[in-house]
């Protein structure tokens, strides 16, 4: 497994007059902080737009992306509650062989630890090859990652955030 290093941009998703996802200019945006010194890209996180985006939209930008001549350098999110959802879209990407993957625990519930551990290993089970970034986001998510969660953390997850709990 490789480390993520350096600095990732969170990426925007640019949208048309009709708000449908532009393609071409997300990918050209994403490639544009690249050229400008980023080590790399996260695709659909929260600045990216992840969870108004379609997955037939996110589908057809991974096609697109995969011919990037920087596809080794893009983090994608799933920006999707439903774990099935999550799996399916990780193996649509996993097919165009995307392996770095940006997942937050479903929004708007609460959870234990140990419920998170259980849908990030449910994930891992089905997609051992991936790494995963822990999406810290907890106004989003309403889960804040304990300092024990990140310290259990499931080989090959990669944190990222810095807000835990001492718990």
């Amino acid at each position: 497994m490789s480390k993520i290093n350096g600095i990732y941009a969170a990426v925007m998703s640019v949208l048309n007059n009709d708000l449908t996802l532009n393609t071409d200019k997300t990918i050209k945006h994403a490639e544009m902080v690249i050229d400008q010194g980023c080590h790399g890209a996260a695709i659909f996180g929260s600045t990216g737009q992840a969870q108004l985006i379609s997955i037939s939209e996110k589908i057809n930008l991974f096609n697109e992306l995969s011919k990037s001549k920087y596809k080794e350098k893009y983090i994608i999110g799933t920006g999707l509650n439903s774990l099935g959802e999550t799996i399916n879209l990780m193996s649509v990407a996993r097919s165009l062989n995307f392996k770095k993957f940006l997942i937050m625990p479903p929004a708007f519930y609460k959870y234990s630890d140990n419920d998170v551990i259980n849908f990030y290993s449910k994930i891992i089970d089905v997609h051992p090859e991936c790494e995963i970034v822990l999406y810290n986001f907890e106004k989003l998510s309403i889960f804040k990652f304990s300092k024990r969660l990140y310290e259990l953390s499931l080989t090959p997850i990669i944190c990222f955030g810095n807000n835990f709990t001492n718990s």
